[in-house]
């Protein structure tokens, strides 16, 4: 098993997934709330995992290794997730708050929290993120990014099956990308209509990211 590769392709999709923490990061100092540190740090610790393997030769990967990487990335990106609540003391449980994570990549609506709207405005954006990353999929949505996984059928089948067939052509970054494609325009459409009928643009892009993935 080539564990260098495992942890190249590891880092490399949860430093891509941690990309999407910049724009709550922005919104955060958009309408200061002061919770710009709680998605930079995250941010930085997945940099740091990442930058090890900057100069490691991307290669497929074979069905073993794209089953530790799904696997692993599903388990640590949550992780890094709910450093965001902790950070800012919205949820003081560390069990709690990957819960809040895991609840919403899973995009399953379940929540600890009794009040959601009490959140600070970019952290309640950052929670509607999450459940449209997931309803996406971690790894359909590095897929169209990452070389060493245009290759690996292995790697896409462990995570497509909610969103694709499970046996689908050949050329399966051709698929990907129509589904990323109309999942995108889904999104639009539904930010745009629901200005349209009176929400404010947060409310809007919040409701379509929550909505769109189930």
């Amino acid at each position: 098993m080539r564990f260098s590769l495992i942890y190249k392709a590891f880092s490399t999709i949860l430093f891509a997934l941690s990309l999407s923490l910049i724009f709550p990061f922005i919104y955060s100092l958009v309408v200061k709330d002061n919770c710009a540190k709680d998605f930079l740090i995250p941010f930085l610790l997945s940099f740091i995992l990442f930058l090890p393997t900057v100069k490691l030769e991307f290669q497929p990967l074979n069905l073993k290794e794209a089953l530790i990487v799904v696997a692993g990335v599903w388990f640590l990106f949550p992780a890094l997730s709910s450093v965001v609540y902790i950070l800012g003391a919205h949820i003081q449980n560390p069990v709690d708050a990957y819960f809040e994570s895991v609840s919403g990549f899973t995009t399953t609506g379940a929540t600890i929290l009794s009040n959601i709207e009490a959140l600070p405005p970019s952290v309640l954006l950052w929670r509607s993120l999450t459940q449209w990353l997931g309803g996406l999929g971690f790894i359909v949505f590095s897929f169209s990014l990452l070389p060493f996984i245009r290759n690996s059928y292995s790697l896409v089948k462990f995570e497509a099956s909610k969103i694709l067939e499970e046996r689908i052509t050949p050329n399966v970054r051709e698929v990907i990308k129509v589904v990323i494609a109309f999942y995108l325009l889904l999104t639009i459409l539904e930010i745009l209509l629901l200005k349209i009928l009176g929400l404010s643009w947060y409310q809007a892009i919040n409701h379509a990211f929550t909505t769109i993935s189930t």
